[in-house]
């Protein structure tokens, strides 16, 4: 099976008070928390890109697709708060005429 295909998944904090300060997760803590699933390709924060901060949510690629579907498989709490894993989908532009 050396012809697997990287999977990516798009995780965020899923928030109990959403009117709250919202939780800054980094980079590092993302990659150690999910290469226990496996081998990573990339991480990504995603921010705010006027003002830098956190937008609550990233992306975690994966090597290979099934240390990807074990992280799907798992709840997961990462510093103390509760993650929701789902497969990245691309962006789907429309174009009008």
């Amino acid at each position: 099976m050396g012809d697997e295909v990287g999977l990516s998944l798009r995780m965020w904090h899923v928030p109990c008070r959403p009117h709250r300060t919202s939780h800054v997760c980094s980079e590092e803590t993302l990659r150690a928390y999910f290469s226990q699933f496996g081998a990573l390709d990339h991480v990504e924060v995603m921010k705010d890109r006027y003002t830098g901060k956190s937008r609550g949510f990233g992306f975690i690629s994966f090597v290979d697709a099934s240390s990807a579907l074990r992280a799907l498989n798992v709840e997961h709490l990462i510093d103390g708060r509760r993650c929701e894993a789902k497969v990245a989908l691309p962006k789907v532009k429309l174009f009008f005429c």
